[in-house]
């Protein structure tokens, strides 16, 4: 029996070369920088110095740093704290994000919702204006309804 070529054994369509991937294209920097998306590692370790407290340093950001590690506290103990609390704020934002969406639903009801509440801030501060110029707004506003 001859053998079938591998090519026309594939479906319809289909051929026996790999497909080729185009390229992802990179976000460019908003900066004049080089090393716009290099993160250095925090702290700057001398003389031995480690992390004891478990809080995060006051000058460490994280668009500038690399995460901390357990090599970067001075015990063990102190990294977990450390952990178990950026645990807790990320908690703490998922909860908010969950309680906003509650009230403001999904999709375009949350599109609407956010533009009538900036509408109502706008509104407010405007009545606000015409108070302090001495205009009557619950009249004019009572005139509207």
């Amino acid at each position: 029996m001859a053998r079938v070529p591998r090519a026309s054994r594939l479906p319809a369509g289909r051929t026996a070369t790999p497909a080729v991937r185009t390229p992802v294209k990179r976000v460019v920097p908003t900066t004049n920088e080089p090393d716009a998306y290099k993160r250095i590692f925090y702290p700057p370790i001398f003389d031995g110095q480690k992390l004891t407290a478990a809080e995060l340093p006051e000058d460490y950001d994280s668009k500038q740093h690399k995460p901390l590690r357990k090599k970067d506290f001075e015990n063990e103990w102190d990294y977990f704290d450390y952990q178990a609390g950026e645990h807790e704020r990320l908690a703490e934002k998922c909860a908010a994000s969950a309680e906003q969406s509650r009230k403001m639903g999904t999709g375009p009801q949350r599109k609407s919702a956010k533009r009538a509440l900036k509408l109502r801030e706008q509104l407010n501060a405007l009545v606000a204006d015409l108070k302090a110029e001495g205009v009557d707004t619950d009249a004019l506003l009572a005139e509207t309804e």
